[in-house]
């Protein structure tokens, strides 16, 4: 075999395993939706009530490198599907989070409820609204495995619950994941659903 025979066969072996370790892939972007809110205080208890479940996840840009100081806005509905505007509620599931020097975010919250489209439901999901200095503006959804609404079924045919990079496994604690304390006070965790971004 001549020897740029051997190396063009060498290069289409080694170049596709290559190619899929050199970056991280973008998360994909999904509707704004009606309910977002500026000004939304620094908070890591999102929504209240219970049981609770423990969000948390590494933000990377597509080099694979975590991002420091990124800041994650997020909003979702109530247990019964509604969402609430008005700030001055004491429960309002809205909150927002910093990323810590790891790229580490993490809050908790409960298993948005989910509400009707017309004849239809949408899946539970969780609202993103990521920023980070000299990155692109990521707006995006959160949902969740085993939701019987999710992609063919979710009557939001312009949302993104189809894609796999959004939706998320919510399994046990393990560990010191039971517990989570926010402004001295602790919470029993009954899920976690880890959940990785990637800003552009």
């Amino acid at each position: 075999m001549f020897p740029f025979v051997s190396i063009l066969l060498v290069g289409l072996i080694v170049l596709p395993e290559v190619f899929a370790q050199s970056g991280c892939g973008a998360t994909h972007r999904d509707v704004l939706g009606p309910y977002y809110l500026h000004g939304v205080p620094y908070q890591r208890l999102v929504c209240s009530g219970g049981p609770y479940l423990l969000v948390t996840g590494t933000v990377r840009d597509t080099t694979c490198s975590v991002i420091t100081g990124a800041t994650l806005e997020v909003w979702q509905a109530d247990s019964s599907g509604h969402y609430f505007m008005d700030t001055r509620r004491l429960n309002f599931c809205r909150g927002k989070v910093i990323t810590d020097p790891q790229g580490r975010y993490s809050f908790i919250t409960i298993m948005p409820g989910k509400y009707g489209w017309g004849w239809y439901t949408r899946p539970a999901h969780v609202h993103f609204r990521v920023t980070a200095p000299g990155r692109r503006t990521l707006v995006t959804q959160m949902y969740f495995s085993g939701d019987s609404s999710l992609g063919v079924h979710d009557p939001c045919g312009f949302c993104g619950s189809e894609n796999p990079s959004q939706v998320a496994e919510p399994r046990a604690p393990s560990g010191d994941e039971g517990s989570y304390t926010v402004g001295g006070t602790s919470y029993t965790i009954s899920e976690v659903a880890e959940w990785d971004i990637v800003l552009n």
